[in-house]
């Protein structure tokens, strides 16, 4: 039985547990398609990963700037799926990606600020930038629906001297589109051209059609990423979302010092769950194949529709 056949979908389960605008908190009949929580149960491998970590009894304190092995693998896992090459050091577990978002914010934004955020896309982008006293300038990014491209041709116009960063969600939500590197050689041209960080989610970045192509912004080369912050998570390809455990990562020695004292790891205060990172760390090592699966179901499912 593969993964992803409908007999492995338990609705009695996700209606006790599934919120967040879900089965469990929708009316009987209805079919909820809000929030990107897969029903499918988790990788097999997490699951174990996790049974195994906890059959001693033991939960202690992780380190504060998280398991080695998170951020290992998440080295490997980058640039094996995607040929980013980022250090391990600098790698932070956090709890979420969407606290990670907030992070990255708080790291460089602060009051009287602007931040470009694409008008539409996920509402983290505004959120973060609010949360950290700072100012959203919306960029209406239409699209050319038979070239299947973003149309940046205004972006440089929404700049002005409060301008600090830029929000790039690649592939975009909602949009459903990917980068060309062409597009991400302009984006960081504005950037070195008027000194601005880019806030890069990629949480879809493994969740991509066989016809697409990803590029990462990394593809232009460590030298010019250095004012590039990344944040990821393990909610969409992996179903891991009420573990709440992502990760912010940069090639910036400096800048991940930054984000470090933001995220309060330091005072314990923040960080992910010592169960979280070995669910993500098992998710990164020994799940792709699962991956490469679901991927699959998708695909076909798509043909189907």
């Amino acid at each position: 039985m593969s993964f992803f056949d409908d007999e492995n979908v338990n609705l009695n389960v996700l209606k006790r547990k599934a919120y967040n605008l879900r089965w469990a908190e929708v009316e009987e009949g209805v079919i909820p398609l809000t929030a990107a929580d897969p029903d499918f149960p988790c990788p097999p491998m997490v699951k174990q990963a996790m049974l195994d970590y906890i059959s001693d009894g033991y939960f202690s304190y992780t380190p504060k700037t998280g398991f080695d092995d998170f951020k290992i693998a998440l080295s490997n896992y980058v640039k094996d799926l995607k040929n980013e090459n980022i250090p391990a050091k600098n790698v932070l577990p956090v709890d979420s990606a969407a606290r990670a978002m907030y992070i990255v914010a708080k790291a460089f934004l602060k009051p009287g600020d602007e931040m470009i955020v694409f008008d539409p896309c996920d509402f983290l982008f505004r959120e973060s930038c609010l949360a950290a006293g700072a100012t959203p300038v919306y960029y209406s990014c239409g699209i050319d629906e038979k070239k299947r491209k973003m149309d940046l041709s205004k972006l440089e116009s929404c700049i002005t001297e409060k301008t600090k960063m830029i929000g790039l969600c690649n592939p975009h939500n909602p949009y459903g589109l990917t980068y060309t590197k062409e597009e991400l050689d302009y984006i960081m041209s504005l950037c070195e051209k008027y000194d601005l960080y880019i806030m890069n989610d990629e949480i879809w970045s493994d969740i991509v059609y066989p016809d697409a192509k990803f590029e990462s912004i990394y593809c232009l080369g460590n030298e010019r990423c250095h004012r590039v912050m990344s944040v990821f998570g393990y909610s969409k390809s992996f179903g891991l979302a009420g573990l709440r455990v992502g990760c912010v990562y940069t090639t910036n020695d400096d800048a991940f010092d930054k984000l470090v004292e933001a995220s309060d790891v330091m005072s314990t205060a923040g960080g992910a769950t010592s169960i979280s990172q070995v669910a993500a760390i098992a998710a990164m090592n020994d799940s792709r194949d699962w991956g490469k699966e679901f991927i699959k179901h998708l695909t076909e499912n798509r043909t189907m529709r």
